[in-house]
């Protein structure tokens, strides 16, 4: 989640950013059943994909489709021409602070993406799969084409089915970290045979008063990412209480989850929150943005059942 304590974004990223709403040339990618724990279903995995590796460098930027209210609603995020530094520290990104290592193939659909830097790959945000050729993520994640995405693998050293980012959809209304609309869609450049968690529904209201969240973020606040998937039981704050916590800064589109020493923190950005129903887990929530990591206030989180959002997802979906 994007956090004050703000994690590692690529130098270079700052630039992308600023071209996306500057005069800078577009840039063209290719074409309480809260109470439930997660289980493991077993399965096997692939070997260890290599590290390394050039970057793609993408081309001009195109606009998508629109809503019928008017107005380019799929934005293509830019691409950059080169990595180099470190990511910069302008967005805050989380990591699961407080949980314990995820069960084995408890959640697969659970998504690692990664950024080459000094020849080697580093995790810096999540996401989760939405169909087999594309995730949904936290637009201030700000993916780039070339990234690497790993799904399939709790630990990041031991194996996972490796694809590369080969287009990224910001939402149009999202600006920068406490923006709101902070949602993404990335795709891949191969489907996986994995099946995606399905979405909340539109508008809805949740009888849940928990949710689990997942992501290979710090397990402390300015500490280092872990290579193991955590997932952490947190509560789902009322409307009210969220827009106390951070007044003025709330919209529709978030939601307040975590509590004292449980909850994201930097790396988890762009990860998901889900919600156990009848009909399994729901992918509800985006991880987004905070002050510290599981600390006295909570995290704020892209709520997925805004209809605003869902309606973004449904006009601009691959």
């Amino acid at each position: 989640m994007t956090r004050i304590d703000y994690d590692v974004l690529i130098a270079i990223g700052l630039f992308a950013a600023a071209c996306w709403v500057s005069s800078c040339r577009p840039v063209v990618p290719p074409p309480d059943a809260g109470d439930a724990t997660p289980v493991a279903t077993g399965g096997s995995y692939g070997t260890v994909p290599s590290v390394g590796g050039a970057q793609g460098t993408g081309g001009s930027q195109a606009t998508g489709g629109s809503l019928a209210t008017g107005g380019s609603v799929c934005r293509w995020a830019p691409s950059r021409s080169s990595r180099g530094g470190i990511r910069s520290p302008s967005v805050p990104l989380p990591r699961v602070v407080g949980g314990e290592n995820a069960p084995r193939g408890a959640w697969p659909y659970a998504a690692s993406v990664q950024a080459s830097f000094g020849g080697r790959w580093y995790h810096y945000c999540g996401a989760t799969l939405r169909t087999p050729t594309s995730l949904i993520g936290a637009a201030h994640c700000q993916y780039q084409l070339g990234d690497r995405v790993l799904l399939g693998t709790e630990n990041l050293l031991a194996g996972g089915i490796e694809r590369e980012v080969a287009g990224v959809k910001n939402h149009a209304d999202w600006t920068d970290t406490t923006s709101g609309s902070d949602v993404a869609l990335i795709l891949l450049d191969a489907p996986v045979d994995i099946e995606p968690p399905p979405l909340v529904q539109p508008g809805a209201v949740l009888d849940q008063s928990t949710a689990w969240v997942v992501g290979w973020g710090a397990m402390q606040e300015g500490g280092d990412t872990t290579t193991l998937l955590q997932q952490a039981r947190v509560p789902i704050w009322s409307d009210e209480a969220c827009w106390w916590a951070y007044p003025g800064s709330i919209d529709s589109t978030m939601a307040c989850l975590d509590t004292l020493g449980v909850g994201t923190c930097q790396g988890d950005s762009g990860g998901g929150g889900f919600v156990w129903g009848t009909g399994g887990w729901t992918h509800t929530f985006i991880v987004s943005w905070g002050a510290g990591c599981a600390a006295a206030l909570p995290g704020v989180y892209t709520n997925l059942a805004a209809p605003e959002i869902a309606a973004w997802l449904e006009a601009c979906s691959w």
